[in-house]
């Protein structure tokens, strides 16, 4: 299938506009959707509805403009005039980053209405695609190399939508992965030794659960794989369009303003994955809770892990842990 950046970036070729008009282009797959181009130079798409009722006030962001059931003619790939009642989608920024951004987001947005979406569904879809687009004027909450690991064992992952369904379950979730029963919090080193900082709680053994540590090394290099190409391998393997949904959520809300990151930096991809051990905590030295005192708290520490045991995960009966083998 055509990228949907790649049909933008023709339209900027061809000019911006034609008398006066929006000039569209079909989006791969759909016959009713369109992606255009602003009189600014700026992506646009155009959501058709099969029905004409219901209402929404538009919503006018820094980012992104949505704008409800409006009557239009657009110039169309054919040369022709063509009307019809759309649900407006705009970006009203230049940054090149958060046009592949935007445009990627909308495409699989899309995909999740399909050719033919009643009007409520776009409002809800819509709504969605605004609370996504303020998390984006946030600071970031991550740096992009943890980020970009945690995505690194999704893709690997022989069930991806398993894994995603249990990343970050809880904002208040101390570990990265967690589906109600067992525990698995990704560590990334880019130093010599697997040392990894730890905060003594996510060191603690829990009663009648696994608690896992996935470990790699992660080394930035000017010719890797970054974490846009994570997410665009993900996407190929997942066909619920719900699961895509959560991922970009949770890559606007960890990367926030920052969000321009996870095309900027590259990573060893193939060091990345052929350093990956997993690591039971029972077997992870720790500082013993009866020796802290109690006026100590939020404890962290560094840990080299290069000489500690690692598991052999196919002797574990974990779903959590089979759904990334």
């Amino acid at each position: 299938m055509q990228d949907p950046y790649n049909i933008f970036q023709k339209l900027k070729d061809t000019g911006h506009s034609a008398n006066s008009l929006i000039t569209v282009k079909d989006i791969p797959g759909f016959q009713q959707h369109k992606i255009g181009i602003s009189k600014s130079g700026l992506p646009m798409f155009f959501i058709a509805t099969q029905d004409k009722d219901g209402s929404a006030l538009d919503i006018n962001l820094n980012l992104i403009k949505v704008q409800f059931q409006k009557v239009c003619e657009l110039y169309n790939q054919k040369g022709e005039i063509q009307k019809g009642v759309y649900s407006i989608v705009s970006l009203q920024t230049d940054t090149d980053a958060l046009i592949r951004y935007f445009i990627h987001t909308v495409f699989y947005l899309i995909k999740q209405l399909g050719d033919t979406p009643s009007f409520v569904q776009i409002k809800i879809e819509l709504n969605n695609l605004v609370n996504l687009f303020r998390k984006l004027n946030k600071p970031s909450k991550n740096s992009i190399q943890g980020l970009w690991t945690e995505l690194l064992f999704i893709e690997q992952a022989n069930a991806p939508e398993y894994l995603i369904n249990s990343w970050h379950k809880s904002k208040t979730d101390r570990y990265d992965f967690n589906d109600g029963i067992d525990k698995i919090e990704i560590k990334s080193t880019s130093k010599a030794e697997r040392i990894h900082r730890f905060s003594n709680n996510q060191l603690a053994s829990v009663k009648n659960t696994l608690v896992i540590i996935g470990s790699t090394y992660t080394i930035e290099t000017g010719n890797g794989i970054n974490a846009n190409d994570l997410i665009e391998s993900i996407f190929a393997k997942i066909s619920d369009q719900l699961y895509i949904r959560k991922v970009n959520e949770i890559v606007a809300d960890t990367m926030g303003d920052k969000i321009d990151q996870i095309y900027e930096f590259f990573f060893d991809y193939n060091f990345a994955i052929n350093s990956i051990m997993y690591y039971n905590v029972t077997d992870i030295p720790t500082i013993d809770c009866n020796s802290i005192p109690s006026e100590i708290t939020n404890l962290k520490f560094d840990c080299n892990l290069t000489k500690v045991k690692g598991i052999d995960e196919k002797s574990i009966d974990s779903r959590l842990l089979q759904a990334i083998f």
